[in-house]
């Protein structure tokens, strides 16, 4: 069983921001964003190193893609327009895979499902997790 994040110490703290100026300034806007684009690559980087310490492979998707050998048990959508994640067309018996639908394009997933050829994450932030039976030949919904 994967540990809790919370059992992990994180080495940073989300910036304090600067007071804003009065009046619109490029120059303000561009120091804003190059903070908040620093602490969340440094979120980002804590993530993967956690799961990456835990045995679990993820990959972020902005457009349709197909999956090999499950080789990827975290599969993120962070696309605004639609996409299509095909699974594996030769999985292993208990692969597993979570779809996480993280933006507002919709996802599609293709593969026999609990006997249906494709399943729609029908709301942001949707993640459903599939394991592969190969008794059923087919992805489970778990």
């Amino acid at each position: 069983m994967v540990d809790s994040i919370e059992e992990h110490t994180i080495q940073f703290a989300p910036p304090v921001l600067p007071i804003p100026p009065g009046e619109y300034n490029l120059q303000a806007f561009a120091h804003f964003n190059n903070i908040l684009r620093l602490y969340f690559n440094q979120l980002d980087n804590f993530v993967r190193e956690f799961v990456k310490s835990h045995g679990v492979s993820y990959t972020t998707l902005t457009a349709s893609a197909t999956l090999t050998q499950a080789e990827f048990q975290v599969v993120i959508c962070n696309n605004t327009l639609d996409i299509t994640v095909t699974f594996p067309t030769t999985p292993e018996n208990n692969d597993r895979i979570t779809v996480k639908r993280a933006n507002t394009g919709g996802v599609t997933i293709s593969g026999t499902i609990d006997g249906v050829t494709e399943l729609i994450l029908g709301d942001q932030y949707d993640a459903p997790s599939f394991v592969y039976s190969s008794t059923l030949s087919k992805w489970l919904l778990i």
